[in-house]
């Protein structure tokens, strides 16, 4: 997955969405159980933008 850490991975189990990321040492695990009536593909797009915001504010020095 593109843009979000230097790694990250997501999967859906029915309703949950996992997103695993790594930025150097620090990982971030997120997990969003979809709205009813919300696309497995809505639930991706909103936890990845989470994951993006959390790790653009991880600075390593």
């Amino acid at each position: 997955m593109s843009g979000v850490g230097d790694e990250a991975r997501i999967s859906a189990h029915g309703s949950l969405v996992v997103l695993v990321a790594r930025k150097s040492n620090v990982v971030l695990v997120l997990d969003r159980t979809s709205a009813p009536g919300e696309g497995t593909d809505q639930a991706e797009a909103a936890i990845t933008g989470y994951a993006r915001t959390l790790l653009d504010l991880v600075e390593l020095s």
